[in-house]
């Protein structure tokens, strides 16, 4: 099976537009799998 990669990005704004805190933000991704593991977990670092 091949690998597929996507790009994500992320301006550092929340959803009412107002810039992010500094801080350490959890990113969950929900990969749509049938089978095993269907969510990935990563962290995200912001500095200003």
């Amino acid at each position: 099976m091949a690998t597929r990669r996507q790009l994500f990005s992320w301006d550092g704004r929340d959803a009412k537009g107002a810039t992010a805190e500094p801080g350490v933000y959890i990113l969950r991704i929900d990969l749509g799998a049938e089978a095993g593991d269907d969510t990935a977990l990563h962290s995200i670092a912001v500095a200003y």
